[in-house]
């Protein structure tokens, strides 16, 4: 079915690539790129974005160029990078239509929302400014295949985002430290373990992924299981 993507950072595509089974083709992962109809962008940060160069070349390349363009759903900044980038490599033309993050924030709705139904069945999407760097948001989606999606991006804990967020069937929260290292998630502006499951606990997901860890730990930072599940 059709899909949307939660940002694109470095080596997205390769990853979708070897999701392929062994006795799939290339036109089954060039069916894959079709039917990822939108891609959401939280922030400007290179770890966030830089896949979308490849996976928009490749799906221009498969769809023809300015047939099916996906939606692309990301900071204003993000508009002027692929514009200006665009001129390097005109691959990319024509591959997107843009839908700046802010224009989700409510009040406000957007035109596009008629497109994302149509293809995704998502019935609203809201955007809410987080805590990181300028122009970060995270995401509340209804409609998806999960039911009601949130996606925190990169942030510090969000109560507006809780409460927008309230009852999800999936929360997806970042979750960069392990538990003690407030001090330095708060001058980094990301989560611990224990601040991104609070969050969850306040908007009372029914299921939660967490994401993100930071490279200093070979798996999920270590967590009181007691504290958490009891």
């Amino acid at each position: 079915g059709n899909a949307i993507l939660l940002d694109a950072g470095e080596g997205t595509t390769g990853q979708l690539l070897r999701t392929k089974q062994r006795d799939e083709t290339d036109e089954d992962f060039g069916e894959l790129l079709r039917n990822i109809k939108a891609v959401w962008i939280s922030h400007p940060h290179a770890d966030h974005h830089l896949g979308i160069l490849r996976f928009l070349t490749e799906r221009n390349a498969i769809c023809g160029r300015g047939v099916d363009p996906i939606i692309l759903i990301a900071p204003v900044n993000m508009f002027r990078f692929l514009s200006e980038y665009s001129h390097c490599d005109p691959r990319i033309k024509d591959s997107y239509i843009s839908l700046d993050c802010q224009d989700l924030v409510p009040p406000k709705n957007n035109p596009l929302m008629d497109k994302l139904e149509n293809e995704l069945g998502i019935t609203s999407c809201v955007a809410i400014p987080v805590a990181h760097c300028r122009n970060s948001f995270a995401v509340v989606l209804d409609g998806t295949a999960f039911g009601r999606l949130a996606y925190s991006g990169d942030c510090r804990p969000s109560q507006r985002f809780a409460d927008i967020a309230a009852n999800t069937d999936l929360l997806i929260h970042e979750a960069t430290f392990e538990n003690g290292m407030e001090d330095e998630a708060t001058l980094k502006r990301h989560c611990t373990v224990g601040e991104a499951l609070g969050i969850g606990r306040r908007m009372r997901a029914k299921a939660i992924v967490l994401t993100h860890f930071s490279q200093r730990y070979p798996r999920i930072p270590p967590l009181n299981e007691d504290e958490y599940f009891n």
